[in-house]
């Protein structure tokens, strides 16, 4: 078997450095939305904004579609970030 192309190696890598980018972007973004949870708690704001939540959808959707992200695709991430953030919005409540 003979070694992959350099031109494979360089392409791995860079789509190893976008999905170290991902994570950090998650982390970052929990970060925020712990923050946002805390403030909701401190004020008495209900947890959840199914407005807010549609509108940011509806917006990805626009952004997915112009940039050709598969609606499937951007569902499934979609929605594994909302019932994270729903986890932690929730967490101070408890």
């Amino acid at each position: 078997m003979t070694a992959p192309p350099a031109q494979l190696l360089a392409l791995r890598h860079e789509i190893d450095a976008l999905d170290h980018a991902l994570v950090t972007l998650l982390a970052q973004r929990r970060t925020v939305v712990a923050q946002v949870a805390r403030l909701k708690a401190s004020h008495g704001l209900p947890p959840l904004d199914p407005a807010r939540e549609a509108a940011m959808r509806a917006d990805l959707h626009r952004q997915g579609a112009a940039q050709g992200v598969p609606a499937p695709l951007l569902d499934a991430v979609l929605n594994a970030v909302l019932e994270d953030s729903h986890v932690l919005v929730a967490a101070p409540r408890q």
